[in-house]
């Protein structure tokens, strides 16, 4: 029925042997950096406040909904979600979103897990200031560390301040996927991947059971997805 609908690929989190059966396999990779109170005390020092306050986002709070979503929608790498199901994308399990202010001015958002120590996504107006926002993160909640997901080709500034300075990281699969158009999603995901990251030139042809022989071609940062008539490598 997917197929018919136009579905290129599935995703799911659940059991992997169950749903091995089904067709889906772990993919993806995830990245955490596990960033302490003594990170924090060691860069700015005992007792250092930012003024950065943190609220708890509710459905009715459209107003400031709509600035988490125009600040989400600037990013260049994003999964698509409508302003309508936004704010249910933060509701997953004991997630919720997290409005961050300074002097009362919206500054950004995370989405932050039931204990305060986690959030895999973080969104502000200036990520130059992420070191001070997590350490009144943890201030403010009385943490003792805070894990901070992120994408490992993103190669921004979030994912440069959490390399000089976190305490460690910690790297997971994503979740189960179902790939039903192999052609499409290599063709979305390795231009993706080409808009940060340099690709080595060249060409290779393959043959996935059940589906049509594909041919993959980098030059010059630019790729290519095609069907291929011939045998595949």
């Amino acid at each position: 029925r997917m197929v018919e609908d136009g579905v290129d690929f599935a995703i799911l989190g659940g059991r992997r042997q169950r749903y091995e059966y089904f067709g889906y396999t772990l993919a993806g990779t995830n990245l955490c950096a596990h960033f302490r109170k003594q990170n924090a005390e060691y860069l700015y020092g005992k007792n250092a406040d930012f003024g950065y306050k943190f609220t708890d986002v509710s459905r009715d709070d459209t107003e400031i909904l709509d600035k988490m979503y125009a600040l989400y929608m600037e990013k260049s790498m994003k999964v698509i979600r409508s302003r309508e199901k936004f704010y249910d994308c933060f509701c997953n399990g004991d997630a919720r979103p997290v409005v961050i202010t300074k002097n009362d001015e919206f500054f950004g958002y995370s989405c932050l897990n039931g204990n305060n120590g986690g959030t895999g996504e973080i969104e502000l107006l200036d990520f130059s200031e992420l070191g001070h926002v997590l350490n009144d993160i943890m201030n403010f909640y009385g943490t003792y560390g805070i894990d901070v997901g992120f994408v490992e080709c993103s190669n921004d500034e979030k994912q440069q301040f959490l390399t000089m300075n976190a305490e460690n990281f910690g790297i997971s699969r994503v979740d189960l996927v179902m790939i039903l158009n192999f052609r499409s999603v290599l063709d979305a995901f390795l231009n993706l991947k080409a808009s940060c990251k340099n690709l080595v030139d060249g060409e290779c042809s393959f043959e996935v059971e059940g589906h049509k022989p594909f041919k993959i071609t980098v030059k010059n940062n630019s790729v290519t997805v095609e069907d291929f008539d011939g045998d595949a490598e």
